[in-house]
Parts: C-alpha cells; structure tokens; sequence
C-alpha cells in the first residue's frame, strides 16, 4: 500500500484544538460507513496515534478487561527515492508499554 508523502510533514505546528463532544463523535461515527464506526470512536477516546489504530488487529483487543496491546505502529517512509509515494509499513510501536 502507498500513500501521498510530503517532505516535511509534521514540521508545521498547529494551534491547540479542542476535542470533539460526545455527540459530534457519535454524528461522525454515525455518518460513516458502518466498519470504520467503531475506529472512530476509538481514535476519539483512546489516545492512540493514526499509526497505532492503522496498526490495530482484532488479536489485540481485550474486550472482556477493557484493554487495547499496542505493540506495533504503521509508519510512512520519505526519501528522494520515493517521489512522494511512500510505502506504508508496520514495525514496532516507540511506546510498546502504552497498554
């Protein structure tokens, strides 16, 4: 799988933004194609980075105790060779004591 790659992508800062309510996540999550629902309501309350919930396979959900394992993270490597076309890979999360 490939995505679009920018050269500098995350050097720019944005101003704070305020977390959605509990009803515009649920209006989000509703308007969406049912398989992704529960994806949005994870990245709104869990914390978890893109590259984490990309990451997430069902092997790693603990329904029964309410916890998530987080051992790996999707990344996107760019360089000169890519020409802005990075493939999308897993590895190992930095964090793998965030359970």
């Amino acid at each position: 799988m490939t995505v679009g790659c920018t050269r500098h992508a995350g050097v720019e800062r944005t101003p704070e933004r305020k977390p959605p309510s509990i009803e515009e996540v649920e209006r989000v999550a509703a308007a969406i194609e049912p398989r992704y629902r529960v994806l949005v309501v994870l990245a709104a309350w869990s914390g978890l980075r893109w590259g984490e919930l990309a990451a997430l396979s069902r092997q790693r959900i603990d329904r029964l105790h309410g916890v998530i394992q987080v051992e790996e993270s999707m990344i996107q490597r760019c360089t000169a060779q890519t020409r802005g076309r990075a493939p999308i890979e897993a590895r190992p999360s930095r964090n793998p004591k965030r359970n």
